[in-house]
C-alpha cells in the first residue's frame, strides 16, 4: 500500500515537472492575426523570456528569431513588441522581490517602479516598424 502511494506521488511529481512556466498573458495572440504577425509574436516572446530570466526559466526558454525573416515587417514588428514586452513582463516579476528584499528604507523607491503599469499595457496589434532605417539588417550593412 505505501509503495502504491509512493508510486502516485512520484507520478503526479513528475508530471508536474513537465510542465513548462507560461505567465498568464505571454505568448497569445490575436485569432485572426497574420500568420507571420503569430509567429514573430511567439519568436520575440520566447527570446524575450530567455534574455532576462532566472536559470529556470532558461531551462525552458531560448533565443528564437527567423533570419529569412527579418526583412519582413510584420514578422520582426511582433517579434520586436513582443521581445520587449515579454523581457519587461519577466524581469519584474523575476527580480522585483530581489529589490524588495533590498529596499528597506520605506523613503526609499523601489528600483521598478512604475513597471508594474505596464504589465497592464494590450500588446499592440498595430504597430510602426520598429526602427526608422528598416530593421536591423539594412543597419549592419
Amino acid at each position: 500500500m505505501a509503495s502504491l502511494r509512493l508510486l502516485i506521488c512520484l507520478g503526479i511529481l513528475l508530471q508536474l515537472i513537465a510542465c513548462k512556466p507560461v505567465p498568464l498573458w505571454i505568448g497569445k495572440t490575436p485569432t485572426n492575426a497574420d500568420p507571420m504577425f503569430n509567429m514573430g509574436w511567439k519568436d520575440g516572446c520566447e527570446s524575450g523570456l530567455a534574455s532576462v530570466s532566472n536559470s529556470f526559466y532558461k531551462t525552458f526558454y531560448k533565443f528564437r528569431q527567423q533570419a529569412h525573416l527579418i526583412e519582413n515587417n510584420t514578422y520582426y514588428g511582433a517579434w520586436f513588441d513582443s521581445f520587449r514586452y515579454c523581457r519587461d513582463y519577466t524581469d519584474k516579476w523575476t527580480f522585483e522581490s530581489w529589490d524588495r528584499a533590498e529596499n528597506t528604507d520605506p523613503n526609499q523607491k523601489p528600483l521598478y517602479q512604475g513597471v508594474g503599469d505596464f504589465l497592464l499595457f494590450t500588446p499592440p496589434l498595430h504597430y510602426e516598424t520598429p526602427y526608422a532605417f528598416g530593421g536591423i539588417k539594412s543597419f549592419w550593412n
